[in-house]
């Protein structure tokens, strides 16, 4: 392997596609450092001829991406990501229309993967902006076989993370009922002495015991799932 990549590498740029084609074989074997190598000199010798901007170099980068996340450095991993998007905007720009779609396939399915990247650093926020990013690109392109396999095998990721979402500003928006206990109290006092009957009265002292049910629950939940 390393007398292929060392001959490959000193000659003309198409040359980079075996270089890939190894880095490709590597990964799909579970040896992520020998792939990353490959690749790596892919990218270099890409770079080398001005081939940058290339959907070469976008896949290259999206491969990366994926090596850095099964390693869990998920940094990394957006980093080769943001990458290749940034090379396909440059593409879009001077490609037609039927190069565009393509191109507008596989930025919905980067978009996808940095949505999971987020997800799985906790950033619940940017994971479904990039998941909704990725369901509007299909939509945009109107294949609607595609949009479909997404909905199917997205929507639960998206789910989850909404409600997790959810349950966070939930979770904050309750939090302010401390502020607000001393004025609570102080209402509570004053509909139990003007109010005229034992009805009324629990009425009122059930309201208050409720909301402080349901926050510490509310927090419970948040602390432990």
């Amino acid at each position: 392997l390393g007398m292929m990549q060392s001959d490959v590498g000193k000659s003309h740029v198409c040359n980079s596609r075996p270089l890939k084609g190894m880095g490709v074989v590597l990964y799909h074997m579970g040896n992520d450092d020998k792939a990353f190598n490959f690749l790596s000199n892919a990218i270099d010798l890409l770079n080398k001829n001005g081939e940058k901007y290339s959907l070469h170099s976008v896949e290259i980068y999206d491969l990366i991406g994926d090596i850095h996340r099964r390693r869990g450095e998920l940094p990394q991993a957006q980093k080769s990501y943001r990458k290749s998007i940034r090379i396909m905007q440059h593409l879009s720009a001077s490609k037609n229309k039927s190069s565009s779609h393509e191109l507008n396939q596989i930025m919905s399915r980067i978009n996808h993967k940095r949505g999971l990247v987020h997800q799985e650093r906790g950033h619940a926020k940017k994971a479904q902006k990039r998941f909704e990013q990725s369901h509007d690109i299909l939509s945009e392109i109107g294949d609607d076989i595609i949009r479909r396999q997404f909905l199917m095998s997205n929507l639960p990721r998206l789910k989850a993370v909404t409600s997790s979402q959810a349950s966070v500003e939930q979770c904050i928006n309750q939090l302010n009922f401390f502020s607000e206990i001393p004025s609570i109290c102080q209402r509570l006092q004053n509909e139990l002495n003007t109010s005229r009957g034992l009805v009324n009265r629990w009425q009122s002292v059930q309201l208050v015991c409720i909301e402080h049910v349901g926050l510490e629950i509310l927090l419970n939940e948040a602390l432990y799932g």
